[in-house]
């Protein structure tokens, strides 16, 4: 449940867009959020540097969910 109350379905796989994050910002956002669920600390470490351009990092066994396959 978020902050107005409505519930949020997650996928089985970790949603991964940190390596996509020109496509996102061609989006015009202006803000964007980080959730971590089942990530330990080392992951979100090297998650968030990746978001900042300062990491190499590629997870394994992530998904982009329904971003890239024109489900609206």
């Amino acid at each position: 449940v978020d902050l107005l109350c409505r519930n949020v379905v997650l996928n089985s796989q970790k949603l991964y867009m940190a390596d996509k994050m020109r496509a996102v910002d061609n989006l015009g956002l202006r803000a964007a959020r980080i959730s971590f669920t089942t990530e330990n600390s080392r992951e979100c470490l090297s998650v968030f540097k990746k978001f900042l351009g300062l990491s190499d990092f590629e997870p394994s066994g992530v998904t982009r969910g329904l971003y890239y396959k024109g489900v609206i």
